[in-house]
């Protein structure tokens, strides 16, 4: 199978552009909250303190990369299904008590390490000052499922056109001699069994 079809790069990029958009409106919403304040640069380094922004972001990225994990881990035919594949999903419930434990209650280390401020007023306590931090779990809920989604329908649309005899052409015009011999299936093999399933 080659890895530069037309419906794996639409797949990339509408990712990308998901993942984009989705930081941000993030960013644009830290900066609507009332406790945001401008970044100021530290006298000598611009590093030397941290930004909303900046830490916003990082928390809603961090389950963007799991979500695109587990969307782009394809099944068939070269793999089982991700919920079989344990040690992937083991890694994936890992990942995401990380990042619920980083959003939720960041150790001192992380802080002053990473450069994290807090996510709400200075004397906001709970759940007031959690409401950010929800928000922003909303979110990325929410950016998974129109990843998903998204490519579920990039994935409708390729199987349309590859039953429709655009996908055979695609490969006659793109197939190098000698691509995918012995055990492989080529292309056009592949092609015609996912359009009858």
């Amino acid at each position: 199978m080659r890895l530069l079809t037309p419906s794996n790069l639409v797949s990339v990029l509408s990712q990308l552009l998901l993942s984009v958009v989705g930081q941000l409106l993030v960013f644009e919403l830290v900066r609507q909250q009332p406790w945001w304040e401008p970044f100021k640069p530290g006298a000598d380094r611009l590093d030397e303190v941290g930004s909303y922004e900046a830490t916003s972001i990082f928390y809603f990225s961090m389950f963007q990369y799991v979500a695109i994990c587990v969307i782009f881990a394809q099944g068939p035919p070269f793999r089982e299904r991700f919920y079989k594949n344990v040690p992937f999903l083991l890694n994936v419930f890992a990942m995401l008590g990380l990042c619920l434990g980083l959003l939720f209650c960041p150790t001192a280390f992380m802080i002053k390490w990473a450069k994290f401020l807090p996510l709400h007023g200075l004397n906001d306590h709970p759940p007031k000052s959690l409401y950010f931090s929800f928000l922003l779990l909303l979110m990325a809920c929410v950016h998974t499922l129109l990843a998903y989604a998204t490519e579920r329908l990039i994935e409708l649309c390729s199987n349309r056109l590859s039953s429709r005899g655009c996908g055979r052409l695609y490969a006659k015009c793109c197939r190098r001699d000698g691509y995918q011999q012995g055990t492989e299936t080529s292309t056009e093999d592949f092609l015609s069994k996912t359009a009858k399933t």
